[in-house]
């Protein structure tokens, strides 16, 4: 979404997620990966794969994020692992 937060959009389910990502942006510049909740328009949780990059446009500090959703892959994995359990 062109021009907004994640923090004026509510994204973040999580504050200290949303801490630890942006630590990591300030400091290496980068993202990569790095697997947080969000929650979409309607409130509905989801988990992400979230990449992100400081880019600068016209001299002006910005974020360039992508987002992926691996909610359903997490899901996977938590049923196999209960699975090997039983």
């Amino acid at each position: 979404i062109v021009g907004q937060t994640g923090l004026a959009l509510d994204l973040w389910v999580d504050p200290a997620e949303r801490a630890g990502a942006k630590r990591l942006l300030e400091t290496q510049g980068f993202v990569t990966g790095v697997e947080v909740r969000l929650r979409r328009k309607g409130g509905a949780v989801f988990w992400a794969s979230f990449s992100s990059s400081t880019i600068a446009i016209g001299g002006e500090p910005y974020s360039l994020t992508t987002l992926q959703d691996v909610t359903e892959r997490r899901q996977l994995e938590a049923r196999v692992l209960q699975a090997q359990k039983m």
